[in-house]
C-alpha cells in the first residue's frame, strides 16, 4: 500500500493568498456598497407593502469548493433570486485537501434558504463549512427564472463573466392547451 503525501501550498497558492490579503481592503469597501444597496432595496419593498422597514446586517456563509469555478457558487445563489457578495477567497489545506475557502455575504433574511440551496447544489465540488441553517436538507426542484438583480459593481461584473460560462438551462417548452388568444 503507498502512502499519500499530504498536500502542499505552492508558490503559485501563496501568491494568490498574498493578492487576496492586499485586495481586502477593495473588498470591504464594495461589499459596504452591497450592504447599503440591500438596505435601500429592502427599505423600497417595505414601503411598497406599507410595513415597517427593520434594519439587518447580512448574513456570512462559507464554502470550502475542491473542484469546479467557485464563483459559480454565487452564481447559483443568483439563478435563485438570492443576491450574494464575496468577502474573499484563500487557498487552504483541510482535512489533507487542497481547495479554495469562499467566504460571502447574503441578506439576513435570505441565508437560510441560501444556506439549503448551496447544501443541495454542492454535487461534491464543495462542502459548506458555515454554520448549518434549520432549513438545510429541505429540496427546491427548480429555478424561479428569475435571477437576482446585482446590487454592486463586483456582483454586476461577476455576473457578466458567469454568464458566459453557465450551463445552458434549457426550459421545457409549454404544451399547447386548445386555441391561444389572440
Amino acid at each position: 500500500m503507498t502512502e499519500q503525501t499530504p498536500p502542499k501550498l505552492t508558490g503559485r497558492d501563496n501568491f494568490f493568498n498574498f493578492c487576496n490579503t492586499g485586495a481586502m481592503a477593495i473588498t470591504w469597501l464594495v461589499a459596504a456598497q452591497w450592504i447599503v444597496a440591500t438596505w435601500i432595496t429592502q427599505y423600497n419593498y417595505a414601503k411598497r407593502r406599507g410595513r415597517q422597514f427593520r434594519l439587518q446586517w447580512p448574513h456570512t456563509l462559507s464554502v470550502f469548493a475542491v473542484a469546479g469555478r467557485p464563483q459559480m457558487i454565487i452564481e447559483n445563489l443568483r439563478s435563485f433570486g438570492i443576491s450574494a457578495q464575496g468577502l474573499g477567497s484563500q487557498i487552504i489545506i483541510m482535512d489533507n485537501i487542497k481547495g479554495c475557502l469562499l467566504s460571502f455575504i447574503v441578506a439576513e433574511s435570505q441565508w437560510e434558504y441560501a444556506d439549503a440551496l448551496l447544501e443541495q447544489l454542492a454535487q461534491g465540488e464543495y462542502v459548506v463549512t458555515s454554520t448549518p441553517g434549520t432549513k438545510r436538507g429541505a429540496v427546491f426542484t427548480r429555478r424561479w427564472g428569475v435571477t437576482a438583480k446585482a446590487r454592486s459593481f463586483d456582483e454586476g461584473l461577476n455576473g457578466m463573466i458567469g454568464n458566459m460560462f453557465k450551463d445552458e438551462l434549457k426550459a421545457p417548452k409549454a404544451a399547447k392547451l386548445g386555441k391561444t388568444w389572440r
